[in-house]
């Protein structure tokens, strides 16, 4: 390449870099994108995400992020109060269950609380085999590497 158009690239891609790429530059850029996407980052903060069919706002539910998000904690919270509210003014209102849905409702509270409980353990023991692996691992490299230096320096470590 001729010299004098290497020093030309050269000298371009300097003045580029003192200009993009100084601290207030990209203070500025990030200034500039931050404002530019603030309502997107309050929205997601709060637990809301933009729908990929009608580009709408929703609350985000996928992986119960929905209870986790300040908009779900506040729309549980509120629908709970009503719960509470209805329960109390129509208690004495509901109809009696019949046998089979009472037995119905037992089994359907039983494999509910059986799911939840096998989730948990399977949690637990992923954990456990978590560390697990990871002190075998630890050992392994431990071994590993005090081979390779004995069998390299003929020292034991």
């Amino acid at each position: 390449m001729d010299e004098s158009i290497k020093q030309k690239v050269e000298k371009a891609a300097q003045k580029w870099l003192s200009i993009n790429m100084s601290d207030e530059a990209i203070e500025s850029y990030v200034d500039r994108v931050l404002n530019q996407q603030r309502d997107n980052i309050f929205a997601q903060a709060l637990g809301f995400e933009i729908d990929h069919w009608d580009h709408k706002w929703r609350i985000n539910s996928t992986n119960g992020n929905m209870s986790r998000s300040a908009a779900g904690q506040f729309i549980k919270e509120k629908a709970g109060i009503a719960v509470n509210n209805w329960l109390e003014e129509n208690a004495g209102n509901l109809p009696k269950l019949d046998k089979n849905a009472v037995e119905s409702l037992r089994k359907t509270y039983k494999e509910i609380y059986k799911n939840i409980l096998r989730d948990q353990i399977v949690q637990l023991a992923e954990d456990d085999a978590d560390k697990e692996v990871d002190q075998i691992l630890d050992k392994l490299v431990k071994e590993s590497c005090a081979e390779v230096i004995q069998n390299e320096f003929g020292t034991k470590v």
